[in-house]
């Protein structure tokens, strides 16, 4: 799941029957496809709180600059290290 794309994971839940999306992973893949639909182009981003090396959290909407760029990596990708 967590490298599926958003239109291959709803294709993949659409095949799910109502047993399968009443399950705790149908239901973590329901949570995953509304999340996405939260996220439009040009629209705030929703909040999210994220730990720092030290140990520290901050959040999104708690850093003070009028403009962020979020650049996710992931430590499995070489280019990403």
């Amino acid at each position: 799941m967590p490298a599926d794309d958003e239109a291959t994971l709803r294709a993949k839940y659409q095949l799910l029957g109502p047993l399968a999306r009443a399950t705790a992973p149908g239901k973590a893949i329901a949570a995953r496809l509304d999340r996405y639909g939260k996220l439009i182009e040009g629209e705030v981003v929703p909040n999210f709180t994220l730990m720092k090396p030290d140990g520290n959290t901050f959040t999104l909407h708690g850093l003070s600059a009028k403009w962020k760029v979020i650049h996710f990596g992931a430590a499995q990708h070489g280019s990403s290290r």
